[in-house]
């Protein structure tokens, strides 16, 4: 646990933390039924990236042997994330938003000012709280990556599982089945992209992800 307390780690976590809480910004200020004021939230929100960012600086490299973040931008996992992202975005955008949209259609932006302010979100803090951080922590729990990239997609399942119980309607079981199975496909890709090409490329297939909602917009 001494990584932690490293002067080098805790400078990057604060910064990476204060990216974090600024890019989250503009989607806490469109919330409008928020249970909190907003720098209530943003607090929040900066306090929770501190802790996961402080143990993807930590423990990632150490325990993974790849970088945090890899500027060398290898080819074949840069396309396949495109491919992947663009692929995984037409899939959604057929077959899982119209289903989707009218159980929560508050999930969805219906301007260009909520999509920005919601893929910024999507962007800056899902893939720290769903990936980057969950992997650091099994990185340093557990034996193995292979053991790692199994607790993190089993994460997924659980927040998975949880919204569909938070659904405001009923949810057929082949319409859970298919989300479940849609979450973990996802998460497991955002591990294995996390693994090849860092933090970059994760975000990089995650703005892919969501580009969907523009499409529909435009």
């Amino acid at each position: 646990m001494r990584e932690l307390t490293q002067t080098r780690v805790i400078a990057k976590s604060l910064a990476a933390a204060a990216v974090t809480a600024f890019a989250t910004y503009s989607r806490m200020v469109l919330w409008s039924d928020r249970p909190r004021e907003i720098w209530f939230l943003e607090a929040v929100i900066f306090g929770v990236a501190c802790l996961l960012w402080a143990s993807v600086f930590a423990w990632h490299e150490k325990y993974s042997g790849r970088p945090v973040l890899d500027y060398g931008f290898p080819k074949a996992p840069w396309a396949a994330a495109t491919v992947c992202g663009l692929g995984g975005a037409a899939f959604m955008y057929a077959f899982l938003d119209p289903v989707l949209r009218p159980l929560t259609p508050e999930v969805y932006p219906g301007t260009l000012q909520q999509w920005g302010a919601a893929t910024l979100f999507a962007v800056a803090f899902a893939p720290l709280f769903l990936c980057f951080g969950p992997a650091a922590f099994a990185l340093r729990l557990l034996p193995s990556t292979a053991y790692a990239a199994y607790a993190v997609v089993s994460l997924g399942l659980v927040v998975a599982f949880m919204k569909l119980l938070g659904m405001p309607g009923p949810v057929s079981t082949p319409l859970a089945a298919g989300i479940l199975a849609v979450r973990a496909v996802s998460t497991a890709l955002s591990v294995r992209f996390y693994w090849e090409g860092g933090i970059l490329l994760t975000l990089w297939w995650t703005l892919l992800l969501e580009l969907r909602h523009l499409a529909a917009l435009l």
